[in-house]
């Protein structure tokens, strides 16, 4: 999901140390990472799925339900592999549920606020798309707001972030998913936090940089140890 902005929109970061020294003109390096997910990223796009049944409009939410449950599914070597094998037909099932339920809206109105996933009902949605895959024993956290010391206690906890992101510069409102953080230092001892995500419309991992998500809120996903 996205609304307008005027101006031209920054492009997606893919090199967090480089995007800060551009922005605050100061040479940064990585002083701590945190997060237990890389060796089992999924970056499903939401082009992926787009021209399916007949047309899906502002999917980023089951786009990104489908990353959550591919990279679950990836940890789980021994689980049900179906959303891996088939992401296709997963995302299929998680926007049927979205549909009957209320919780997704596959229409896209003039000036793009209407449609796409509510956020008040997500937990709810992830609740019902984790049990259609048979994703017990996962904890979704109430929603917090995407500050770094919440979003640094999560991935330090080893947990996803489901982010919903609001009036982002680029994203606009958007749904991702973060696999962990990446804090950067100056010499002047200036520091910086980004959240490494799937952002459904890149196959690789991009970054937010949390200075811009001072509206955004986030859901933890803490599955099993």
């Amino acid at each position: 999901m996205r609304i307008p902005f005027f101006g031209k929109k920054p492009p997606a970061i893919a090199d967090p140390a480089a995007h800060a020294r551009l922005r605050y003109g100061k040479d940064f390096h990585v002083v701590r990472t945190s997060g237990a997910w890389e060796k089992y990223e999924s970056f499903r796009c939401t082009h992926d799925f787009a021209e399916m049944d007949g047309g899906y409009k502002r999917h980023c939410g089951p786009t990104a339900m489908v990353n959550l449950l591919e990279a679950l599914e990836k940890r789980d070597q021994t689980g049900d592999r179906s959303v891996s094998r088939a992401p296709r037909a997963a995302f299929r099932q998680i926007a049927a549920i979205g549909l009957k339920k209320h919780y997704y809206i596959n229409a896209d109105l003039p000036g793009g606020l209407f449609g796409g996933t509510f956020n008040p009902v997500l937990r709810a949605y992830l609740r019902a798309s984790l049990a259609r895959f048979h994703r017990t024993g996962v904890r979704i956290a109430r929603a917090k707001p995407a500050w770094r010391r919440f979003l640094t206690d999560a991935t330090d906890r080893g947990s996803l972030l489901y982010l919903a992101l609001v009036f982002h510069p680029l994203y606009g409102n958007h749904h991702v998913i973060g696999y962990g953080t990446v804090l950067l230092e100056a010499s002047d001892g200036t520091r910086r936090l980004y959240v490494r995500v799937a952002d459904g419309w890149n196959a690789a991992p991009r970054y937010l940089a949390a200075s811009d998500l001072y509206l955004c809120h986030f859901l933890e996903i803490a599955p099993d140890r």
